[in-house]
Formats: structure tokens, sequence, C-alpha cells
């Protein structure tokens, strides 16, 4: 298990810096035209 300092709430899990989310999500390039 990695623990990482956290400077406002000490020293804390890795599990709570990592993103759950789903990873099959495609995004636009960010070189995309932005529309309303």
């Amino acid at each position: 298990m990695l623990r990482i300092h956290c400077p406002y709430c000490g020293v804390r899990d890795h599990e709570e810096f990592s993103y759950f989310g789903d990873a099959t999500k495609v995004y636009p390039p960010l070189d995309a035209e932005h529309h309303d």
C-alpha cells in the first residue's frame, strides 16, 4: 500500500487519490471547435 502525505489532512492511503470512474468515455480532441 502506498501512503501519500497530504498537506491538509496528513498521511492518507493512495485509494483516496485514485479515480475509479468509467475509462471508456471518449472526449473530443483539445483542438476541436467548441459549440453550444
